[in-house]
């Protein structure tokens, strides 16, 4: 019998190129199978730990100058669902969130019957990802809702990045808890300049380890913050249980543990890459590529900006064996980590300066996109349970939402369980190349 998989994985290891995508140990890590095991005698458990899992994840706790900070080895995902989960226990039952929340999120709303109240970007934005969220427009936000926690994505796919200080400062103002999903910013911690988000005053955060940082795909960590409701530490391993598998991968957590011993001994290497990428952003700036990423470790070209198609670029990258992380009409995103060595930059700088033939003078006008807020007819648990259908989009027109509807990457919902599909989300959906919804019957 054939081996697709394996097969794939087996050629693309042997190619040797950059991996400008995610995990951020771009393969160079090595930890063996015979670290495969199960729960036995000595090996702790990771939800209800006294051992080896505890003292390991203490450590981690020290790193990021947390009360706590928890493994997880089903990603941001389960981390995600357990902060959601844990609103829920001290009686938090609607969050105001922006809409270009990641999918599990909507999907912990949708078990655990929370209401969400969107905020919507202002103005038009290059993909269903992106979006501005400032501090007086979330404040205004909170003066009408009564929510009591708001959920934000820093930094989003693209790269953005929001005032989280500022944005901190209003959330208490509003005795409202501020949760930030920081997946794609691990590694903010450990810059020249602390920027992560709790640090910056978030009283939880979900980092997907895995994204920037030296550890196998689906490792991430879900962060207390000092300074918060005691009960989320207290309450954080019996509710993140309740969505868990009982077999989380020993593989995982052992490259979380050694992740910590990097972190702790290799800050420079962070602070040097910063460094490195920010002088690389300058010098493809130079040759008039438009780089919209606010993250230092993350390039996003726009390319109708720069005069040149995601299709021409991607053709140079790969003439060099460099992969990026994601590309589609409007932008091609690349993703760096400590682990990218020297060569791999000079790579990708002559990669660009072979694509700089290929750019007009006449910059193209990139594809924005205008999010407006759909009719909402039910919950999202009501419509999420409800029985559904699969339609062509053609006949989707004023039908209810059953499950939210997203493409991966960026796994942000274009339409979500409970809204009413309108001309705008039908006209999204045909964007990115959906032509078949779930709605309730």
């Amino acid at each position: 019998m054939d081996t697709p998989i394996a097969d794939f994985l087996k050629s693309y290891s042997e190619k040797n190129g950059v991996r400008l995508h995610m995990p951020g140990h771009k393969g160079r890590i090595d930890i063996p199978a015979q670290y495969d095991i199960t729960e036995i005698d000595g090996a702790d458990f990771l939800f209800s730990p006294k051992g080896i899992i505890a003292k390991s994840e203490e450590n981690a706790a020290v790193l990021f100058n947390t009360e706590k900070t928890l493994y997880s080895t089903e990603g941001s995902s389960l981390c995600i669902k357990t902060m959601a989960a844990l609103l829920k226990k001290v009686g938090i039952n609607k969050i105001l969130s922006a809409r270009n929340s990641h999918v599990s999120f909507i999907n912990a709303c949708a078990l655990l019957d929370i209401e969400v109240c969107w905020l919507y970007p202002e103005g038009e934005v290059l993909d269903i990802s992106g979006g501005e969220y400032t501090a007086k427009y979330i404040d205004k936000a909170l003066d009408a809702t009564d929510c009591g926690a708001v959920y934000l994505t820093s930094p989003d796919y693209l790269g953005n990045m929001l005032d989280i200080p500022a944005i901190s400062a209003v959330c208490k103002k509003h005795c409202a808890y501020l949760l930030i999903d920081n997946a794609h910013g691990s590694y903010l911690k450990f810059i020249k300049n602390d920027n992560h988000p709790i640090t910056l005053g978030a009283d939880m955060c979900c980092d997907s380890a895995h994204k920037t940082l030296p550890v196998l795909t689906s490792g991430a960590y879900l962060h207390i913050s000092k300074d918060t409701c005691p009960r989320f530490a207290e309450l954080s391993k019996s509710v993140m249980s309740v969505f868990a598998t009982t077999s989380p991968s020993y593989l995982i957590m052992a490259s979380l543990d050694i992740a910590n011993s990097y972190l702790a001994k290799k800050k420079e290497c962070f602070i040097a890459a910063e460094k490195k990428i920010k002088s690389l952003k300058y010098m493809i700036a130079s040759l008039g590529f438009a780089d919209i990423s606010k993250e230092p470790f993350k390039i996003t070209v726009d390319t109708a900006r720069s005069g040149i198609s995601s299709e021409k670029l991607l053709d140079c990258f790969e003439k060099s064996g460099i992969t990026a992380e994601y590309a589609d009409d409007n932008a091609v995103v690349l993703m760096f980590s400590t682990m990218n060595t020297d060569e791999d930059l000079d790579k990708v700088y002559d990669s660009f300066k072979s694509a700089e033939r290929f750019m007009s003078k006449a910059r193209g006008k990139s594809f924005k996109l205008k999010i407006t807020p759909p009719y909402k007819k039910m919950s999202i648990k009501d419509a999420f349970f409800s029985d559904s259908e699969e339609v062509p989009i053609e006949n989707a027109l004023g039908r209810i939402c059953s499950v939210s509807k997203t493409v991966c990457p960026p796994c942000v919902p274009i339409i979500v369980s409970g809204e009413v599909f309108d001309e705008n989300s039908l006209k999204i959906l045909k964007r990115y190349g959906i032509f078949t919804v779930s709605v309730v019957k």
